[in-house]
């Protein structure tokens, strides 16, 4: 038992050091990029995250529609920019990120989940129900998640 204990602790510990390096790694990143001559949809993507993580969020719409542009198949990258206009109060935008990344991963729960969330700040109860209907068979869980968003 005290073993499991400081065995979390330790992972703890080394998730907190790994997080308050990420800059430090993003920067490195970044010098060996520029010096290569080349930056592919992953590296776009990951700036994107951490200028999610460093609330920069207008930063973080920039890279990840640069990540788009690369590569216009990656689902994340969709994603991740809906919740960035999400969190800039930018509805429609998002919304159409969710939709986009739905095309790419149709039966994704998560998605399904934040597009309908997206309709209840659009206060459209009707679409949110919508994605309720396809999230029960999905993830019930999250299904019931937001029909309590929808009718609280």
């Amino acid at each position: 038992m005290f073993s499991k204990f400081i065995k979390e602790i330790s992972a703890l510990i080394i998730l907190i050091f790994i997080i308050d390096i990420i800059p430090c790694i993003v920067i490195a990143a970044d010098k060996i990029t520029e010096d290569e001559g080349t930056k592919d949809a992953d590296y776009y993507f990951f700036i994107g995250i951490e200028h999610s993580r460093l609330g920069k969020v207008k930063e973080a719409v920039d890279a990840f529609k640069q990540a788009i542009r690369i590569d216009s198949d990656d689902y994340l990258a969709y994603f991740n920019l809906g919740l960035s206009y999400k969190h800039l109060s930018n509805y429609q935008d998002a919304l159409e990120a969710f939709k986009q990344s739905l095309r790419i991963k149709k039966e994704d729960a998560d998605t399904h989940y934040m597009i309908g969330l997206t309709y209840i700040y659009l206060n459209d109860k009707g679409l949110a129900m919508d994605q309720y209907t396809i999230l029960k068979s999905l993830d019930n869980e999250l299904a019931n998640k937001l029909f309590n968003l929808i009718y609280p």
